[in-house]
């Protein structure tokens, strides 16, 4: 199975090996105390190149068996690196952990004549995941399977919750996909990653428009809108959670104005009052009627159908938020005593399903360990979200 961990990075088709156990000593920063540390590891191998950085897989030193997935960045030294100081507030069951971050010069050794400074890089030292969501959920696609009911549940219900924390903190992700969903198949454990395009919005603040892969871009996006919400992550994981029940993207559009076109071949002309900010691009399009999603994603639950329906809704303050997304009654049977659920998990299929203990297993996917700060974003759902045989962490 791939060893992808961050989307901006092309896979490494070579599998590069490690340098020979070479330890590496570097002096770093603990990632949420400042406290200066010398840490030791050793590099096995790349996982990923591209246009930004690398990423490596490294085992720390003493502990072998502790490994982490360290991302080299290209950093400009007149600006803050956004991603860096939005990790370090971030503290999450499902968001990729920031342990640790140094910066470091390339080698001079690799040029004989310099005409400007070396190049600097930060490194940011997280938590290592075997897989993506994009990666697992390919599996099933070559072997022509869908992926188990229940596992999309356990996937996507985690992925709302990591976004319930964020936005309640203000972050938008700005690129949910399922290559920045890290996730390990034998617990069930998902984790989102890759917060080099996140942004703390402001209320009436502008933003850059062109965010966002494209077939997860929210309508208001594609039509420009610099002004907008954390809604267009919700919309994003309806898209993610219809790839998964279908088995390939829900919109597949060839270039951004194509992804609007695809987009309203499903759910028809967006109406005047979703995008004030585009009213004569809208008042333009033909209109055409919208398609029950039952047609498209035929075997989706009533649920799941409403679930995604309230997601992929045009205007974005008609869009249900991520709390609420946790509370659907989709995610019911998630909220099922440990024996009932292990019960239900039981007619899963085989490659490579979730184990029917991993709910409540050790190492396995913590679904409603929720804090109280987790709680304070929507009180009136406390007796929805945590189900009679959970605990509410003080």
């Amino acid at each position: 199975m791939s060893l992808s961990v961050f989307s901006h990075f092309k896979l490494s088709s070579r599998g590069d090996s490690s340098d020979g156990g070479v330890v590496r000593l570097i002096s770093a920063k603990d990632a949420h105390t400042d406290e200066s540390i010398q840490l030791k590891y050793i590099k096995q191998k790349t996982v990923g190149t591209g246009t930004f950085g690398t990423v490596i897989q490294a085992k720390l030193i003493p502990d072998h068996n502790d490994q982490v997935a360290i991302k080299q960045v290209l950093q400009d030294k007149r600006y803050k690196n956004r991603e860096l100081e939005i990790l370090r507030t971030l503290d999450h069951p499902n968001i990729c952990h920031l342990r640790y971050y140094f910066y470091k010069q390339e080698d001079d050794k690799k040029y004989t004549k310099r005409t400007k400074a070396p190049k600097t890089y930060l490194n940011l030292v997280m938590d290592f995941m075997p897989e993506t969501l994009y990666s697992v959920s390919q599996l099933y696609t070559k072997s022509k399977q869908r992926m188990p009911r229940l596992n999309v549940k356990l996937y996507i219900y985690q992925l709302f919750r990591a976004l319930a924390y964020c936005h309640h903190m203000g972050i938008c992700h700005r690129d949910i996909k399922p290559q920045n969903l890290l996730v390990d198949s034998r617990t069930g454990v998902l984790k989102l990653c890759d917060f080099g395009s996140a942004k703390r919005l402001v209320s009436g603040e502008s933003n850059v428009a062109y965010i966002c892969s494209r077939y997860y871009r929210a309508p208001e996006l594609i039509l420009g809108a610099t002004i907008y919400t954390t809604a267009i992550d919700l919309w994003s994981a309806g898209c993610v959670m219809a790839e998964l029940l279908m088995g390939r993207p829900l919109f597949l559009g060839k270039s951004s104005m194509d992804q609007l076109v695809e987009i309203i071949k499903i759910l028809g002309t967006p109406p005047s009052t979703s995008c004030k900010h585009s009213l004569s691009v809208i008042q333009k399009l033909p209109r055409i009627e919208p398609k029950p999603l039952s047609q498209v994603i035929r075997t989706s639950s009533p649920d799941a159908l409403n679930l995604m329906a309230a997601l992929l809704q045009y205007d974005p303050g008609r869009r249900i938020t991520a709390i609420e997304a946790m509370a659907h009654p989709y995610f019911d049977e998630l909220r099922l005593s440990p024996t009932a659920s292990a019960s239900s998990s039981s007619s899963m299929a085989s490659m490579p399903s979730l184990a029917a203990s991993s709910l409540s297993s050790v190492g396995g996917p913590s679904l409603f360990d929720f804090t109280p700060q987790e709680l304070m974003i929507r009180p009136d759902l406390k007796s929805k979200l945590v189900p009679m045989f959970s605990v509410v962490i003080d």
